[in-house]
């Protein structure tokens, strides 16, 4: 059967109440306040951080807050009155605001995002007759084709049950604006639909584009999703984090990237290294990962993009293949250089790179270990990065 609005609805209450701990009935909007369920599993880690606290707001009414034991009085508490009877969108807004200076109580350097919920619409999205779109067989992958038959955007179905299939897009920056991500999308959701799944497509309240791009395709709101996040620090680690530091506010419904944390949030994997006596091993790490030839060229195309960039584009730039490129962008991943998103789209924060660069600059620092190798090779340097192999290599 065909999925409509009602049953893709329905489909994501299951979901959604098997992700917040919560019974179907707690989301369908019948008491008298917002709930707020103590779950133990909200403490799990999730790579360097931690989300204690999860709220959904649903469009058809209904709200639950997913906590931390911990914090699960003072959410129940602080609740009511942020929620009051304001449109769900305005009150994710108060809540996201107020939950991380609660939580980060407990752990400094908290912040929120609240994400918009969609699904299908009342009716299926047409298909747009100027854009031609190819899939692979499983119907997983999904590409808008340009008249040249290069790749201009492309959707991906990720199965988070057996019924609930998220959708997410990435559109090649020189093709933005130009439907291709309509279509390809679109799509996706016709392909989920037709199966009886509900497709589920989630964008930051801030992203006006996927905002757009949902509305073209006819999606609608189910909720809105408030995350509350902070940094899975040791304690030690946590105190020396400025006072008051967030990685996000939002002000006047705005979203807003608080740069202290955020930052924090993302050197801290090598930051640690920095402290520590494998150093050097680490340098010498990043050193070989850097010495394979063209390597540092595709580094220097990616800090030029400035966001996201389709490696296709990046061979381009570099004048190299694009499966050659696919595995340096791999290898910059690995070496916490890059970013891996959907579809072969890497991109780099600049603030890496200079920490990387603290990296090295603190092996250089660090005493060398006696060794077999000549006393020519600076130290946290293997012999082979000194010598200048690749011919490719960082400035001074």
């Amino acid at each position: 059967m065909h999925t409509d609005h009602v049953r893709a609805v329905a489909l994501l209450d299951a979901y959604y109440a098997q992700q917040l701990g919560c019974p179907v009935e707690a989301l369908a909007g019948s008491a008298a306040g917002p709930a707020v369920v103590a779950l133990d599993r909200r403490a799990a880690s999730l790579g360097p951080r931690v989300s204690p606290v999860l709220v959904l707001f649903r469009a058809g009414g209904g709200t639950v807050a997913s906590s931390v034991p911990a914090h699960a009085d003072a959410v129940r508490r602080v609740l009511p009155d942020l929620v009051g009877d304001a449109h769900p969108e305005e009150a994710a807004t108060r809540v996201a605001a107020r939950l991380p200076d609660l939580v980060g109580e407990a752990r400094p350097g908290a912040w929120a995002h609240i994400s918009r919920v969609l699904t299908a619409g009342r009716s299926l999205p047409a298909p747009l007759p100027d854009v031609r779109v190819a899939y692979t067989v499983d119907r997983r992958r999904f590409w808008a084709v340009t008249a040249g038959e290069e790749r201009a955007s492309h959707a991906e179905v990720t199965w988070y049950t057996a019924s609930v299939a998220n959708i997410s897009v990435e559109t090649w920056p020189r093709f933005r604006r130009q439907g291709y991500g309509r279509a390809a999308v679109a799509e996706a959701v016709r392909s989920v639909c037709e199966h009886g799944d509900a497709p589920l497509y989630l964008h930051r309240i801030e992203n006006a584009a996927s905002a757009a791009l949902a509305q073209a395709v006819g999606l609608e709101a189910y909720g809105w999703l408030v995350e509350v996040s902070a940094l899975d620090l040791p304690a030690d680690d946590a105190r020396r984090l400025p006072d008051g530091t967030r990685g996000a506010v939002v002000t006047r419904g705005v979203f807003e990237v608080g740069s202290r944390a955020a930052h924090w949030h993302m050197v801290y994997p090598q930051q640690r290294l920095l402290e520590s006596a494998g150093v050097a091993s680490a340098a010498q790490e990043l050193c070989a990962a850097l010495a394979v030839p063209g390597r540092v060229a595709v580094l220097q195309a990616l800090l030029r993009a400035w966001g996201a960039a389709h490696v296709e584009d990046l061979a381009s730039a570099c004048g190299l293949d694009a499966a050659g490129v696919r595995t340096h962008c791999r290898a910059l991943c690995e070496a916490g250089l890059a970013c891996d998103h959907l579809g072969g789209v890497f991109s780099v924060w600049p603030h890496q790179v200079s920490t990387a660069m603290g990296l090295l600059a603190a092996a250089a620092g660090t005493p060398r270990a006696p060794s077999e190798d000549s006393g020519d090779t600076p130290a946290g340097q293997p012999p082979h990065q000194a010598a200048g192999r690749g011919g490719r290599g960082l400035a001074p």
